[in-house]
């Protein structure tokens, strides 16, 4: 018995140590990054404010690289901030899923955005969705603590 319970613990160490442990540190990274021209605010606060059902994971590509991706709701708030913005109501629909990917670099020190997708975004840059989306989550009255 004692073998096994060695062994067990063996094989747990080794899956943090080397499994899950990549994807737990490239979540952290973007998570707690900021991106350019929005410094003020971390990505993962911006996300929590702009989105319902958040959900964040990581997985490797088949070229090796490190995808962290982030998928969710646009919030009824995200709707109505960009709809009064835009003056358009049938844009970013309460409700539509969204998926954002970053690649992280191999030694897991910076990232870049790599994909955005949502059909309420039709043919938004990345530029225009970014401005929306941290325009709603920078607001004075929205204040989002972790």
């Amino acid at each position: 018995m004692r073998s096994f319970s060695f062994f067990g613990v063996l094989f747990a160490l080794i899956l943090i140590l080397f499994g899950c442990g990549k994807s737990d540190v490239s979540i952290s990274l973007v998570k707690e990054g900021t991106t350019k021209g929005y410094e003020t605010t971390t990505i993962g606060k911006a996300f929590k404010a702009s989105f319902d059902s958040p959900k964040w994971e990581a997985f490797e590509e088949k070229e090796g690289g490190i995808v962290v991706q982030f998928s969710g709701k646009i919030s009824k708030d995200l709707h109505d901030s960009v709809a009064s913005e835009r003056r358009k109501n049938d844009l970013w629909k309460v409700g539509e899923p969204v998926k954002v990917q970053w690649i992280v670099t191999p030694d897991r020190k910076s990232f870049k955005l790599k994909y955005m997708e949502s059909p309420a975004w039709g043919g938004d840059t990345f530029e225009d969705l970014l401005k929306s989306i941290y325009k709603y989550a920078l607001s004075p009255y929205d204040i989002v603590s972790d």
